[in-house]
């Protein structure tokens, strides 16, 4: 089974009980440590609990506002591009 499909299956899951924060906060961690950006004013789990699809929005806008396009998927880009990102996308599957 494919890394993207097991992580679907496993978000769908948790989020089946209610508890889909508790798999999706974990890539909210690795951007703001890629970025070094603050957690601030709540903690990852705590904002991807209260409102997850605003989490995942601001997430993906930060990924695009830094020129990557997360909606093409991490297999569309070449290795130039993401020269600096590419250990960060590595540990997202």
């Amino acid at each position: 089974m494919a890394a993207a499909t097991r992580a679907s299956l496993i978000f769908f899951g948790l989020g089946c009980l209610g508890l889909g924060c508790l798999y999706s906060y974990k890539f909210r961690i690795k951007l703001r440590s890629l970025y070094n950006l603050p957690e601030e004013p709540y903690s990852d789990c705590f904002v991807h609990y209260c409102c997850l699809v605003c989490a995942i929005c601001q997430e993906h806008r930060e990924l695009k506002n830094r020129g990557l396009d997360p909606s093409l998927g991490i297999y569309n880009y070449s290795i130039n591009n993401l020269r600096t990102h590419i250990w960060f996308l590595d540990k997202v599957l």
